[in-house]
């Protein structure tokens, strides 16, 4: 099994989004690949960043748990 570190060499997808309610605006952000690993934040940098953190806590769990972990997705270029 590969470990924490190669994982995290791999270009995810990451994507944030901003959400405005009768909160105010805020971020919510989720890796593409990895159903369930997301987070969010005040603003867009913050939800990133919280979300390097949720991979991270993602990953080892997977990991201990000998659970696959699904590659990037590939994108075709022409």
């Amino acid at each position: 099994m590969k470990d924490i570190n190669y994982h995290l060499s791999l270009p995810y997808t990451k994507i944030a989004t901003k959400r405005e309610d009768e909160d105010g605006t805020h971020y919510t952000s989720h890796v593409l690949e990895l159903r369930g690993c997301m987070s969010d934040g005040e603003t867009k940098q913050q939800a990133l960043e919280n979300l390097q953190e949720a991979l991270e806590c993602y990953l080892e769990s997977r990991i201990a748990h000998n659970d696959d972990i699904p590659e990037p997705l590939q994108v075709a270029t022409a």
